[in-house]
């Protein structure tokens, strides 16, 4: 943390504005009307979609593994089992 830290040349805060004006129509100054329970609510839930965007890729991910392992052991059945 203390690299970042030293070599970051935005802060947390910058971070989170950023995520918020390049996801939402919102602008830095339309956030800054705004109270501080507003800002972090919108930061709130960019995070959790995109959670739950990794949840489900991570999901199909799975399932197509899954689907993949038992096609090969179905094939493998198939030239063992004659």
């Amino acid at each position: 943390m203390e690299i970042a830290n030293t070599t970051a040349s935005f802060s947390w805060s910058d971070a989170m504005y950023l995520k918020i004006i390049k996801e939402t129509s919102e602008t830095r100054a339309s956030l800054d009307c705004y109270d501080i329970d507003y800002f972090l609510n919108i930061y709130e839930g960019l995070m959790l979609s995109d959670y739950l965007d990794a949840l489900a890729k991570k999901d199909m991910v799975m399932k197509q593994e899954a689907i993949e392992l038992a096609n090969k052991q179905k094939k493998g059945k198939k030239k063992g089992g004659g």
